[in-house]
């Protein structure tokens, strides 16, 4: 069995004819099967349980038979080759979108992941899975030795090594011989994963992360599937270095730790966005590097400031304090009050110091992290979420996207101030009075609050 695929933006590797033999070398190391015996040599690790993923797209099905045939998602993003001879007798087959379960980045829940179906179906010859990318994100993949999993009978996700990686038609395809729920991850990756941002004179802790448990400095080439943990520093050494421009910041290692503080220079520099590099020196497979590119700013004025699909800044500077990590903002601080609105919500206040929320849908729950920006005047009235739907309110999905507290600290006043950002790549608005669907919307933003 076999799976490989996708990973985050703003990584990007140096060599991909180089890294590609590397990636193929390192396969074994980061592996899995299907719903086989846990007690096995190839389940190293213990493996979480994990929820089951829930449908967020339509549903394609084909029947096919022992002639064979092929099945793809509506969005094209993976498709299934049966040969002739898998199938005894004519088999309605189904491909599902669901929401990916797997936890590594936070970010990463934005991953492609698919149910196929019948759930628990056998072939009697390896059937192809191929996971399909765009050109920038087929480049991220291989830079991030990108993996396949699938999510087992007990509830544990299973990596798999084997993989085969086609450099013209981008994709990455894995064999199997059953169905069951898949997804892609990355198994060496930069956290944080999403776009990195400092403001001049501030640090950003960089590490490097591995989401198997195995000791990278001996071979494990018997080892066929492992148990996905959870995300753990890599247990390797890696050098730091800025890649070009001078004045552009200092880097040092953390003492002990596959781990370093980016400090960010005085000034804006050229260029900007900075490039770093982590060279993670693997002793039997030789060195990786990832890039990861970081976007110095200029200070955040106290408030919440967004834009949408690019355009002009939205300022909120009249805003309540960050009670509970909750700030509700009733105008942009200049009369009429009844201009706009915004409301940001971080894990219902749990959230107390630096980390990475993605948002979620739990109206019921206390725990939820949500955002609201609502323009009143001028008309209409317009509702952006951190949700977006496909041709029906009826059914919403939670956009790919996160929020971060980057700081989270005293002044020199003894006031604490929690600082960051947000995106939300897929935001539907509700705009009063319209018909169908509007086009979904991407937001970007950052804030610095108060913290009661």
């Amino acid at each position: 069995m076999d799976v490989t695929n996708h990973c985050a933006p703003q990584i990007n590797c140096m060599n991909y004819s180089k890294l590609l033999s590397f990636f193929l070398l390192w396969m074994p190391f980061l592996a899995c099967t299907k719903t086989a015996p846990m007690d096995g040599p190839s389940t190293q690790g213990k493996g979480i349980v994990r929820t089951v993923g829930q449908p967020i797209g339509n549903l394609v099905e084909k029947e096919i038979g022992p002639a064979g045939g092929s099945i793809h998602s509506e969005d094209g993003r993976i498709s299934i080759e049966i040969p002739a001879g898998a199938l005894n007798t004519d088999v309605r087959l189904a491909v599902e979108p669901i929401t990916r379960t797997l936890v590594d980045g936070v970010e990463n829940t934005s991953l492609p992941a698919f149910r196929l179906l019948p759930h628990g179906q056998t072939f009697s010859k390896p059937v192809k899975i191929n996971f399909h990318f765009s050109e920038n994100e087929f480049k991220t993949i291989i830079s991030n030795v990108t993996k396949i999993a699938y999510q087992a009978n007990d509830g544990k996700w299973k990596g798999i090594p084997s993989s085969q990686v086609d450099m013209n038609t981008k994709k990455v395809s894995v064999n199997t011989t059953h169905f069951s729920d898949w997804t892609v991850y990355e198994g060496i990756y930069l956290e944080p994963t999403e776009n990195v941002s400092v403001e001049i004179n501030k640090s950003v802790t960089l590490k490097v992360m591995v989401m198997t448990p195995l000791t990278l400095s001996s071979g494990q080439s018997d080892q066929q599937e492992v148990y996905l943990d959870e995300p753990s520093e890599i247990p390797a050494s890696v050098d730091w270095r800025i890649v070009g421009g001078s004045n552009s910041g200092t880097i040092a290692n953390l003492p002990s730790r596959p781990a370093a503080n980016y400090t960010a220079p005085g000034s804006i520099p050229t260029p900007n966005p900075v490039e770093v590099e982590a060279k993670i020196h693997l002793s039997t497979q030789g060195d990786l590097n990832i890039l990861k590119n970081i976007t110095i700013l200029e200070p955040i004025e106290p408030g919440i400031h967004l834009r949408i699909n690019g355009g002009a800044w939205i300022h909120f500077t009249d805003t309540d304090s960050f009670a509970d990590n909750e700030s509700y903002v009733a105008s942009d601080g200049n009369y009429p009050y009844d201009v706009h609105e915004i409301s940001l919500r971080i894990a219902g206040g749990r959230a107390r110091g630096r980390g990475s929320w993605a948002w979620d849908d739990q109206p019921e729950s206390e725990n939820s992290t949500s955002f609201e920006y609502i323009v009143k005047k001028p008309g209409p009235y317009t509702s952006y979420k951190h949700l977006y739907t496909k041709n029906n309110f009826d059914i919403w999905h939670v956009s790919p996207g996160a929020v971060r507290i980057t700081e989270y600290k005293a002044d020199q006043y003894g006031q604490v101030w929690a600082t960051g950002d947000f995106t939300i790549e897929s935001s539907t608005p509700f705009i009063e009075g319209h018909s169908g669907t509007p086009p979904s919307a991407k937001i970007v933003g950052n804030f610095k609050l108060k913290v009661k």
